[in-house]
């Protein structure tokens, strides 16, 4: 029906219809139950169902332009058609608006790829790419799931290093200690002599610490230590001209830790410095610490008697949130709100009950990373 003629098409169509085989859907029709479908399939040969594969999936394609709905459904028909997919399957991946795709085009998306079996570089990317955005989506057990594998499947150290690691951050945020542990050690025991990942590990170990342990006293004096070696890695990126996207990436994990333990320790004037910090650090490169940063500045500042500013970080996290489709984020925006408004309303800070706000404000977050 592809090549047809619309009138002929939309004669056929109302044919269907009379017959109760189809049934109207906005412009299109569908199948009036799923066991006419099923029968219909069966009737039709697999050369031929190639084929109807192959032209949908084409036409998708001249269609989708940047809609990514019509662009993965492009994809499954190019699968359908023993079509290669890799090159849409990376145009989603790296789309600025992938993150629209959501949980359930996340769970289709991740089905595709699957069927690819073999560990050529370009499908080891495609499964760093779906673990990637089942972080960005706070899908923690499929980041997990993915991110262990990659610990076993990438190829160089480094690389299976960065996996581990990963994998520890989502066991950590769905509060799996032993196996946060594991792929944390495993991470130390493939990074050798990566100081950047050295400072990401030592960022990552003081979060599961203080999170997961309760160890608050060690927990700092790690974060610290992070954050010192993580700043004089930055500077002397500076200095030489050479400053690495590594460098940056690890500076940011040790600030999340650092602000962390602060806000846990109750230093908010700490945290209010290290979430500047962080603000400035991420700002055009990680959208999601940007915005966490935005959380940790306006909850300090909150505390710290400068509502107006807090408030207005607070706004700010919640749009940028909302804009940029990062739903943990924004319920942590939200979350920190209500906490911060009971303490700094409660008079004096060294009186106030401060604790018992920051535990619920840690209970409604679904993240429990540190910011």
């Amino acid at each position: 029906m592809l090549g047809w003629h619309p009138r002929r098409t939309e004669a056929a169509a109302d044919r269907l219809a009379d017959r109760g085989l189809v049934v109207g859907a906005g412009e299109s029709v569908r199948m009036a139950h799923d066991l006419i479908r099923e029968i219909a399939d069966r009737q039709v040969p697999e050369s031929q169902r190639r084929d109807m594969h192959r032209r949908i999936a084409s036409w998708l394609e001249r269609e989708a332009g940047d809609d990514l709905s019509l662009l993965l459904e492009a994809l499954e028909h190019r699968r359908g058609g023993g079509l290669a997919s890799q090159e849409i399957t990376a145009k989603l991946l790296r789309s600025p608006r992938r993150r629209l795709l959501g949980r359930a085009g996340l769970k289709r998306l991740a089905a595709i790829a699957d069927l690819e079996t073999a560990s050529s570089p370009s499908v080891l990317e495609t499964q760093r790419g779906i673990a990637e955005l089942a972080v960005e989506l706070g899908d923690d057990r499929t980041a997990l799931a993915r991110w262990s594998a990659l610990a076993e499947r990438l190829l160089r150290p480094e690389e299976r290093a960065r996996a581990a690691l990963a994998a520890s951050g989502a066991a950590q945020r769905l509060r799996r200690t032993e196996e946060a542990w594991s792929h944390l050690h495993s991470a130390r025991s493939l990074a050798r002599d990566d100081s950047t990942l050295t400072v990401e590990i030592g960022a990552r170990e003081a979060e599961i610490l203080l999170l997961l342990e309760g160890r608050t006293e060690e927990a700092l004096t790690i974060a610290d230590t992070a954050l010192k070696t993580a700043r004089e890695l930055t500077a002397t990126g500076s200095e030489t001209g050479e400053a690495r996207p590594e460098t940056r990436r690890a500076h940011i994990a040790a600030l999340i830790a650092a602000a962390g333990a602060a806000r846990l320790s109750d230093d908010f004037a700490r945290l209010l410095e290290v979430s500047e910090e962080l603000i400035e650090t991420a700002r055009g490169f990680d959208e999601d610490a940007y915005v966490r940063a935005l959380v940790g500045s306006g909850f300090a500042g909150y505390i710290l008697g400068r509502s107006a500013e807090g408030e207005l970080r607070l706004r700010m996290a919640w749009d940028e949130a909302r804009r940029l489709t990062l739903p943990t984020a924004a319920s942590e925006a939200s979350s920190a709100h209500s906490p911060a408004s009971r303490i700094a309303s409660s008079g004096s800070r060294s009186s106030a009950p401060r604790r018992p706000a920051l535990s619920s404000s840690r209970r409604e977050s679904s993240d429990s990373r540190c910011c």
